[in-house]
């Protein structure tokens, strides 16, 4: 569901109370407004913002308009008109505001919008301390405007109730002194404080208290005074830099602390409607450039895979997760791989990006290559694993030169199939001794240089951490990874037979073939690249995979083994005219069905 155009604006005005009010108060200093006037106008701008409505209609004499100021109401009113700004981006939203600030803190409109057109926090801070030592001491700050302490205050109480929610019992926190706090506040004539200002006075020392009760007796639960100073920091930051901030904090605090759950938590606190809990790296401003190489690296790696099929999307990356296993590296050791990308330093998130451009860089003579959208199989799955027969079906395989209509549920069918038949595949695995499921590993692991040699670098790279990874997910890992190669139904099985666990000499191209209810045959595609690998003992095996609508439970239909020499039996007219997109074309269907089924 998309975001309401409603809670689009609570949060853009949100980020712009947290991000552009000091450079506003900048402008009205540089403009000779006197100090009591800036106030006055920061203020009524400030409660004019935390009471903007949304219209479904709005107009000026006639005329539709996207916003409209009522400058004679106290304090001003904003409107903005819903179906002019829903459908435009977050970026043109804010800039929308521009007008209404310029009226009513009386300033250039080319100055609010050279000001909204930044959404850069940290920018925006540095360039605001460089005007503000140029002014000297004649302007107002953030504590002088009732307005922003109030709402900041009413946000630091609704965020920390949040806060000991997330890290341990829901509490009611009393807060005491809060008044009074606030009140000192607007009395103090400095720029928001920071932490070390705030954090001996009685309030705050009474909010850790109220917060160790909260989290009291739960070990992977932030020290308090922490939650408390990180609560207290998010309220004069946006989401995202706060969220670096905590998570640069937590990681040097070296605690007992899981740090990519903490920061997840956080998001959930912070995010207001923005979508950053998603934490996908190219939705990051700051990461803009590591998910250009991220994205580049993976292009030009797709590229130099020759068989390659179809489009295959940039695997996603997670702020909040460990680039070990979102990244899959781990070289050089310098780098902290097993920290969540969010908490790496300016020096350490440079270095990446570099390297990333580097492996690149490396590849940049290879083939290019089209690219396909394959599903995803994972260890965690809701299909159950695939039931097997008592003896197979006999299946038989003829090349046919013409199309054969495909259920148009074709891709769920054989993401189902997929789904059952890998997690037969870890019951399989998880049946081996432990020597022999690192020996396994390892074959899986060399038969993508032995197989796919012209793509070492490729491997070297996807496959670099893999000794690191939880064994069931490098065994997914490595017998999936071949689906991006040669298609999305081809996978590496190494066992003799779904129904056991004992292993081949190598791995075997498989191919995953679904079949629907009350069908006794079905097209696929085999990819010549793999028949060209074909061997008598080193076959590819199709897999039969019944998969039925009234059941939770997909069925193994048989195996059958293809070579090169199966499709060569075949006249040369029928086979030529088979050949689409380097895959010959097969119907496979049973001349007899076995009976009697077991778990």
């Amino acid at each position: 569901m998309s975001e309401s155009i409603e809670l689009r604006t609570k949060r853009l005005v949100r980020e712009l109370l947290t991000v552009h009010l000091d450079p506003f108060l900048i402008l009205l200093a540089e403009e000779g407004v006197a100090v009591a006037d800036q106030r006055r106008r920061m203020d009524a701008l400030v409660r004019a913002l935390l009471d903007v409505g949304v219209d479904d209609t709005l107009s000026d004499g006639g005329r539709p308009v996207p916003v409209m100021t009522d400058l004679s109401q106290s304090p001003p009113s904003i409107r903005l008109h819903k179906k002019l700004i829903d459908n435009v981006d977050d970026s043109e939203l804010l800039l929308a505001f521009q007008q209404p600030v310029s009226e009513i803190l009386g300033i250039s409109q080319v100055g609010v919008g050279l000001v909204l057109q930044s959404r850069d926090d940290r920018k925006l801070k540095s360039l605001t301390n460089k005007a503000a030592r140029q002014l000297g001491g004649d302007r107002v700050h953030l504590t002088q405007i009732p307005a922003i302490v109030e709402q900041r205050m009413s946000l630091f109480e609704e965020r920390l109730s949040d806060f000991a929610e997330q890290f341990g019992d829901s509490v009611f926190l009393l807060l005491s002194g809060m008044d009074d706090f606030t009140e000192k506040l607007k009395r103090a004539k400095r720029g928001w404080p920071d932490w070390s200002v705030v954090e001996r006075s009685s309030f705050m020392k009474g909010a850790v208290e109220e917060i160790g009760v909260a989290v009291e007796g739960l070990e992977d639960a932030p020290d308090p005074a922490a939650l408390v100073e990180l609560c207290w920091e998010s309220l004069a930051l946006s989401p995202q830099s706060f969220l670096r901030h905590a998570a640069q904090k937590l990681r040097a605090e070296q605690s007992r602390v899981d740090v990519e759950q903490a920061l997840l938590k956080l998001a959930r606190i912070v995010d207001e409607e923005s979508g950053e809990l998603t934490g996908q790296l190219q939705e990051w401003s700051a990461y803009g450039e590591l998910a250009n190489a991220w994205s580049e690296l993976f292009r030009e790696e797709q590229r130099a895979l020759a068989f390659a099929p179809g489009r295959r999307s940039t695997p996603p990356v997670s702020v909040f997760g460990l680039p070990l296993q979102t990244m899959r590296l781990c070289e050089p050791d310098s780098l902290p791989w097993d920290a969540p990308l969010l908490s790496w330093s300016m020096r350490e998130h440079n270095a990446l990006r570099d390297l990333l451009v580097g492996m690149r860089r490396s590849l940049a003579e290879t083939l290019p290559n089209s690219h396909g959208e394959i599903c995803d199989i994972t260890t965690k799955s809701d299909e159950k694993p695939l039931q097997v027969a008592v003896a197979d079906s006999a299946l038989q395989v003829q090349v046919v030169a013409g199309e054969h209509s495909l259920p148009d549920n074709y891709d769920e069918l054989l993401a189902r199939a997929l789904q059952a038949n890998h997690q037969a595949m870890l019951r399989q695995f998880e049946r081996l001794e432990a020597s022999q499921r690192k020996r396994l590993l390892q074959t899986l692991r060399s038969a993508y240089g032995g197989y796919f040699g012209e793509a070492k670098a490729v491997w070297d790279r996807r496959f670099q951490a893999w000794q690191k990874w939880d064994e069931r997910e490098a065994f997914t890992i490595l017998c999936t990874e071949v689906r991006h190669v040669l298609g999305a139904q081809v996978i590496f099985d190494p066992f003799q037979d779904p129904r056991e666990s004992q292993l081949r000499m190598v791995p075997t191209f498989t191919v995953i073939v679904p079949r629907p209810e009350d069908t006794d045959r079905t097209m696929l595609h085999v990819p010549l690249a793999a028949l060209r690998n074909t061997f008598q003992d080193t076959p590819v095996r199709v897999r039969v995979v019944e998969v039925f609508d009234d059941t939770d439970q997909c069925i193994w239909g048989g195996d059958l083994d293809v070579t090169l020499q199966t499709v060569e039996e075949h006249k040369t007219e029928t086979v030529l005219k088979s050949i689409e997109n380097d895959s010959v074309r097969l119907l496979v269907y049973e001349s007899l069905m076995s009976t009697g089924r077991i778990g």
